[in-house]
């Protein structure tokens, strides 16, 4: 076995021993819960608008804020003029819980939970789905890294991000906020960058696209990512970027998927209700 192989297996063996054992936040309460603070913040979509549809005046909020204390006092919204209440943040983080959510919900009901949103199993799904999608930034990571530099580089490269940067702690502490999954997309999409410059085909450019449009939707900023696509394996030279122009051209019709699947990922914040709520007749 490579020592990369070792070094993937040992950090994902650790570092999930390390959130699952040394502090598990999913069974804390109060600000030190998974869904808590900034993380509450992106994730009042879901239960705003699949439980307790309610998205323009977030009139379950109080209530959760007294039972669950996720925050001092209402820092997930904002009134707006015409009196409806304005989430803080765009929507793309709620889209990537939506998984954790659904599962979570399914089991609150199937052990007798509160269908709330914010009982126990709807944090400990999202919990181990942070945990997972950290883990997958990392499997990524090590393909990424093979096709530069040596196994062994690759493997010690691991281990100091994973043990010796705060990736420990975003990773696997604090695993719902937006730091661990923009660098799964990250790491997702340099991998397809490097399938698609070697043998360009739809489904290598509909995933560049998803991680562009999604990575934009969850911090708007990160749509400078774009520019990685464009210019990925491109050295400062005038030949180089001709080249790449007659390359999209001649792969017009995989840019144009790319586009597409930005263009579909950023408009569903134009329809979130966090949104269209709180400004419709403004």
């Amino acid at each position: 076995m490579s020592f990369s192989k070792i070094s993937l297996i040992f950090s994902i063996v650790l570092s999930s021993c390390i959130a699952l054992f040394y502090y598990p936040k999913w069974n804390k309460e109060s600000t030190e819960a998974t869904i808590s603070w900034d993380v509450s913040g992106y994730y009042w979509y879901l239960p705003a608008f699949f439980i307790y549809e309610d998205i323009r005046q977030l009139a379950f909020s109080q209530k959760i804020i007294e039972q669950y204390r996720p925050t001092p006092s209402n820092l997930q919204s904002f009134t707006h003029k015409n009196q409806n209440q304005v989430l803080k943040y765009s929507g793309g983080q709620a889209i990537s819980f939506f998984p954790a959510f659904y599962i979570g919900h399914k089991f609150a009901g199937w052990m007798g939970y509160a269908q709330d949103g914010f009982s126990p199993p709807y944090q400990l799904a999202m919990f181990l789905w942070g945990l997972f999608v950290s883990l997958l930034g990392i499997v990524f990571l090590r393909l990424v890294l093979l096709r530069y530099f040596s196994d062994v580089a690759t493997g010690i490269t691991l281990l100091v991000l994973v043990f010796a940067t705060n990736f420990l702690e975003y990773g696997f502490i604090t695993n719902a906020m937006t730091h661990n999954f923009l660098f799964t997309y990250y790491a997702i999409l340099l991998w397809a960058c490097i399938r698609f410059y070697e043998k360009p085909l739809f489904q290598y450019a509909a995933l560049i696209g998803f991680c562009i449009g999604m990575m934009a939707l969850t911090r708007p900023t990160e749509i400078l990512a774009a520019l990685l696509a464009i210019g990925f394996g491109m050295r400062p030279a005038l030949a180089e970027v001709k080249q790449r122009f007659l390359f999209c051209l001649r792969q017009y019709e995989k840019v144009f998927v790319a586009l597409l699947v930005i263009a579909c990922i950023g408009s569903m914040q134009s329809r979130l209700p966090g949104i269209s709520g709180g400004m419709e007749a403004a």
